[in-house]
C-alpha cells in the first residue's frame, strides 16, 4: 500500500508535468537537477475499522525545486505556474488509483512557495480488508463410545 500510494504521486506528476523528468525518494543529493522533484513520506496512521477492514492515511510531502535564471537563482514564475499544476493535477478529481489498483481517496491539499522550492502535503486514504484465516472444513466425524 505504501509503495503503491508513492507510485501513485509519481504517476501523476509525470502525466501533469511530463518536462520535469527527475523525482527523488531517497535523499536529494548534493548539485541536484534542477528542475526536479522530492517526494517524502510523512507520518501517517492506521485504524481498525472493524474485524475485517483496516483504514490508512498516507501523508506524503512533494517538493519542487524549480528551473535556475541564468544568475543561477530560482525562476519565481516556473515556481508559481508549477504551484497551479499541482493544484490541479490533485485537486481535479478527489482520488488517485495506484498501479496495484488501490484506490487512494484525496483527503487534504496544502503548500505552496517556500524560500526557493515549493511544497504540497498531500494526505490519502484507503481502506482495505484484512485477510482472514481459512480453516478445513469438517467431512466426517466419528463418534467412539465407550
Amino acid at each position: 500500500m505504501y509503495l503503491d500510494s508513492l507510485n501513485a504521486i509519481r504517476a501523476k506528476l509525470a502525466a501533469e508535468i511530463p518536462e520535469v523528468k527527475t523525482v527523488y525518494v531517497d535523499a536529494v543529493p548534493v548539485g541536484f537537477d534542477q528542475p526536479s522533484f522530492y517526494v517524502e513520506m510523512l507520518p501517517g496512521r492506521m485504524d481498525d475499522l472493524n474485524r475485517n477492514m483496516v483504514q490508512a492515511e498516507l501523508s506524503w510531502q512533494v517538493v519542487y525545486f524549480p528551473k535556475l535564471k541564468k544568475a543561477g537563482y530560482p525562476d519565481r514564475m516556473d515556481q508559481l505556474a508549477v504551484m497551479d499544476r499541482l493544484r490541479q493535477a490533485f485537486t481535479a478529481q478527489p482520488y488517485l488509483v495506484g498501479p496495484a489498483g488501490t484506490v487512494f481517496h484525496i483527503m487534504e491539499f496544502d503548500g505552496g512557495p517556500r524560500d526557493d522550492e515549493v511544497y504540497v502535503n498531500i494526505k490519502l486514504q484507503a481502506q482495505y480488508n484484512r485477510i482472514q484465516p481459512t480453516y478445513e472444513t469438517i467431512q466426517n466425524i466419528e463418534v467412539k463410545e465407550g
